[in-house]
């Protein structure tokens, strides 16, 4: 089936064996957990840390303090602080909280190699199947 002849192209894409395409899975998924869950994390506490520091720090409104800045004075943030860190914190927990949006797959047609995203469309111009990438490998003939 992937025999490699005198007129094949120097590279190419094949289907991968089931094996491989097993391991590639687990590895992704592994690779994608580990890297969302950290960037969910320094999002959230980022986010939150922003939200609690300007609800502690500035005033609200739309006027100037009482020392004629935006700034709160050292009086009110003791009482601020606390409120300000609850509001961090929830808001925190809802980004992290939040599901990212899920990306498109990739598709490969292996008789002409055009590729593009899932459209609900499978059958290729060339008269040639769209194929999933995660299953197919691009490899380089070598001649025997």
């Amino acid at each position: 089936m992937n025999e490699i002849t005198d007129k094949s192209p120097p590279l190419m894409w094949i289907k991968k064996t089931q094996k491989e395409i097993e391991e590639a899975k687990i590895q992704n998924e592994q690779t994608k957990k580990k890297g969302y869950k950290i960037a969910r994390i320094v999002l959230s506490v980022g986010l939150g840390g922003l939200i609690t520091i300007g609800c502690t720090f500035l005033h609200g409104r739309m006027g100037v303090g009482m020392y004629g800045t935006n700034i709160v004075g050292e009086s009110e943030l003791a009482a601020r602080f606390p409120i300000a860190l609850i509001i961090g914190i929830i808001i925190g927990v809802i980004i992290y909280l939040t599901p990212l949006p899920k990306s498109k797959q990739t598709f490969v047609c292996p008789k002409c190699e055009t590729v593009k995203t899932d459209d609900g469309e499978y059958t290729c111009s060339c008269g040639g199947h769209f194929e999933n990438i995660v299953s197919m490998k691009w490899i380089e003939n070598q001649k025997a």
